[in-house]
């Protein structure tokens, strides 16, 4: 599941799907699943402008519909004697507020989950999302912001203005890539990884953070397509 941020509708979907587009092909070409993947381009909530961003009402809205739509997919593929699926989030920006709400909220537990440019959360710690857990014991949850994105972690600072306007502490959303939260923490950065040379992230856009030549895309691709030891042991040397 893609799941994009602020100002995302019907109106512009072909950009999200383009991403997701992107997204499977490097899957096909990192993972060890080759043709066998999909990308879901999550369109299920209404995202908020400019001016709600701030606030928390599209996520809390937004969160049980996709709850519901990770169970069921749950359900249905694990029906009779076929294996649990393998499920990913791939949050970006707001899309992380209400994702990780909603990683709260589901019955079952999804494979992983990878927070790209963070506009803040609510849920207390990474160890709180019903993500499965990794070979260390920890939830198998990805953070990345790069250095160049200077709009992400506006979301988070407007959100701790709505909390004091409205005298309201709870509105207040706290950064993931704090080492605090508990996430693991990978590159957006300009680095080489076996051989590979990979592009900084240069902005906020989504489709920055999945742009082919980016180390974001090559890592969110590792973690979702079957290679998370791989993706772990890179956190760890990094």
């Amino acid at each position: 599941f893609l799941i994009p941020g602020m100002n995302t509708s019907v109106k512009n979907a072909r950009a999200l799907a383009g991403d997701a587009q992107s997204l499977r092909r490097e899957q096909s070409r990192t993972g060890v699943h080759g043709e066998s993947t999909a990308v879901v381009a999550y369109l299920g909530y209404e995202t908020p402008t400019e001016a709600t961003v701030g606030g928390m009402a599209s996520a809390e809205k937004g969160a049980p519909a996709l709850a519901a739509a990770l169970d069921g997919l749950y359900l249905a593929r694990s029906a009779g004697e076929a294996p649990p699926p393998d499920v990913h989030v791939v949050a970006h920006s707001y899309g992380t507020t209400m994702a990780t709400l909603a990683l709260d909220q589901t019955q079952y537990r999804v494979t992983s989950a990878v927070l790209l440019a963070s506009a803040g959360v609510q849920t207390a710690s990474a160890q709180d999302l019903n993500v499965d857990l990794a070979t260390d014991g920890t939830s198998d949850v990805y953070v990345t912001l790069a250095s160049e994105d200077h709009f992400a972690e506006l979301g988070t600072a407007v959100s701790k203005i709505v909390a004091l306007v409205t005298f309201d502490p709870d509105a207040a959303r706290l950064s993931p890539v704090e080492d605090s939260w508990g996430a693991r923490i990978f590159s957006s950065e300009e680095v080489t990884v076996g051989g590979r040379s990979f592009e900084p992230v240069a902005g906020h856009g989504l489709g920055s953070y999945l742009a082919e030549d980016s180390f974001s895309m090559y890592f969110t691709a590792l973690v979702t397509a079957g290679r998370e030891d791989e993706a772990l042991a890179q956190v760890t040397e990094q």
